[in-house]
């Protein structure tokens, strides 16, 4: 975010020194710091409950949202309401739980859900979209690199 929601957040945090010290007076500051200053918010936001956070920051108007879990998200009202949970077959899990394509059209409905790959399913496919020719792919393949 920019200085003034990094001011705030301070503040809504307890901590207006924060947004003072010359470690993270400025976004690359805070960049360049960033592990240090990930690390006090992180022991500052444990002191309260995410609810009470989000109520915080959008009042003193920082931009602001959960991290949701899996469970989290399937569970939320909005999520439900719009039927965003899609399930697709998957090889080792029989129905794995996706959100849908939040873009509907009633003409053309998006209907080619999938499960993710599994690690290295479509690699020859990638690479030969590439340029990658069979032989140079199989010396790839000597050296253990796919």
């Amino acid at each position: 975010g920019n200085d003034g929601q990094f001011a705030r957040t301070c503040q809504v945090l307890g901590s207006p020194e924060l947004a003072t010290n010359p470690k993270f007076l400025e976004n690359n500051d805070r960049v360049v710091h960033g592990k240090e200053i990930m690390a006090i918010f992180a022991g500052l936001f444990l002191k309260n409950k995410v609810s009470y956070w989000l109520k915080e920051l959008e009042k003193a108007g920082v931009p602001c949202g959960p991290v949701n879990d899996f469970a989290q998200v399937f569970a939320d009202p909005h999520v439900r309401a719009r039927g965003m949970e899609i399930k697709v077959d998957h090889p080792f899990k029989h129905a794995l739980s996706l959100i849908r394509n939040p873009i509907t059209f009633s003409a053309t409905p998006v209907k080619d859900y999938r499960a993710p790959p599994l690690l290295g399913e479509n690699t020859r496919e990638v690479l030969a979209a590439i340029g990658y020719d069979d032989a140079k792919m199989e010396g790839l393949k000597k050296q253990g690199i796919i």
